[in-house]
């Protein structure tokens, strides 16, 4: 499922949201959303977006486990509750090339643990999950899940991360952020546990953004949810 946004002036928010169907296939759901074009108006010398196009995909997933450039582990839960599951999660998180968005090139970005990043400007509220219609002051906007999510302390076996590193050479790396084993929805049970995992990646010289979606199931517990 992807949705449409109209586009702020200036400020370019993308979101990609995919609904998979139930089953076990571990195949992760590639969403290519590629920047096209950017206009300046010379009239008032301020940069406006056209537009961009959205493609969908499937491809394998592939877990990032800390073996490439620069590797961070931003965050592991250490409880299933309060600041110990990431709840309200945030950290700014280096990208090791300049990745332009808006027509503004950045080095850095803000994660939010609610599976979203942002770009300049303040960074949003820990606790917002509506990034793209949230009023603020970032520049942009790329939302993996924009939702109230949390992490879970060794349930059956998984403990979330929040890691992120770079793959490739320049002018072609990419810069790899992985949310793992995730709720889909803030619960601090462990008896029912349904887990998530995404990465969002963005890509040197050709600033494309690709939302990855990988394995889900339940940790703990059993669900008839397709979600």
């Amino acid at each position: 499922m992807r949705e449409m946004l109209p586009l702020p002036f200036k400020a370019f928010m993308l979101r990609a949201i995919l609904r998979r169907q139930s089953g076990t296939e571990y195949l992760g759901h590639l969403c290519k959303i590629l920047l096209l074009t950017f206009f300046l108006s010379v009239a008032n010398l301020n940069a406006q977006v056209s537009g961009y196009s959205f493609s969908q995909s499937s491809t394998t997933y592939t877990e990032i486990t800390g073996t490439g450039a620069s590797p961070v582990l931003m965050a592991t839960a250490t409880a299933n509750t309060g600041a110990g599951s990431m709840d309200s999660y945030s950290a700014l998180a280096t990208i090791p090339f300049t990745f332009t968005i808006n027509g503004i090139g950045h080095t850095s970005c803000t994660v939010n643990g609610n599976g979203f990043i942002t770009f300049g400007g303040t960074a949003p509220a820990t606790s917002t999950t509506t990034p793209i219609s949230a009023t603020g002051t970032y520049q942009a906007a790329v939302a993996a899940w924009a939702s109230d999510i949390n992490g879970m302390f060794s349930v059956g076996g998984r403990t979330s991360t929040i890691r992120y590193e770079t793959q490739g050479s320049a002018p072609n790396r990419r810069f790899i952020l992985q949310f793992k084993d995730f709720r889909p929805a803030y619960s601090t049970s462990t008896i029912t546990a349904p887990f998530i995992n995404f990465q969002i990646i963005l890509s040197e010289t050709s600033n494309q953004i690709q939302i990855v979606y990988g394995p889900r199931g339940m940790a703990a517990g059993t669900s008839n949810s397709s979600r």
